[in-house]
């Protein structure tokens, strides 16, 4: 009976204990959710100054979005000073200058993206994503090398790769790669969220 009430008491403990951790994270994620677009900034004058400087072609959106996604001093950039970006896209504009250092410091020629703005909860989380605010962007390929095909390969293009990542690790907050998960095995993501996940 004994070992009974044992079995019993750790049972109710566990679920107890499950049941508070859930709960504590369900409060964190809206804790989280609520307060993350009050810590973005949009850099102002001086980064749009900066840009400029670095020879982006791009135009000013300033602030865009919703309460929920709001996206700080937006901007669409359209080029860069010889580089070759697959299509524009929409940044906040000190996520654009970091990226913009980025391709300068990893000397990159042309690459392609898949995407940036996207008001969306992070896959398998109820966290916001770092895109709901335009400071991430999806890179797929950079220099004709491919991170679906050529990421962790012994190649010329491999080591591009894992170099231009690398990189990334002094520009962004976030550095996720085909290492990092399967949601990540045809993209780099990087952010300038919370974190220093590099």
């Amino acid at each position: 009976m004994k070992s009974i009430n044992v079995v019993v008491g750790i049972s109710l403990f566990g679920l107890i204990a499950v049941g508070l951790t859930s709960l504590l994270s369900s409060d964190l994620i809206r804790l989280f959710n609520a307060y993350r677009p009050v810590l973005l900034t949009g850099g102002g004058e001086q980064c749009i100054s900066s840009l400029r400087e670095r020879g982006v072609k791009f135009r000013i959106l300033g602030n865009q979005g919703s309460d929920i996604c709001p996206v700080m001093n937006a901007v669409r950039v359209e080029g860069f000073k010889n580089i070759v970006a697959s299509s524009p896209f929409v940044l906040s504009c000190p996520t654009a200058l970091k990226l913009t250092n980025w391709l300068q410091d990893a000397q990159v020629k042309s690459f392609s993206h898949m995407g940036t703005v996207n008001c969306r909860k992070m896959r398998g989380s109820g966290f916001l994503s770092e895109h709901s605010f335009g400071t991430a962007i999806d890179i797929s390929m950079l220099d004709g090398a491919v991170v679906k095909t050529d990421w962790g390969k012994k190649t010329e293009k491999g080591r591009r790769l894992l170099d231009a990542a690398g990189l990334a690790c002094k520009h962004f907050s976030n550095v996720l790669t085909p290492n990092t998960n399967r949601a990540h095995h045809d993209h780099f993501h990087f952010d300038n969220g919370i974190g220093l996940n590099c």
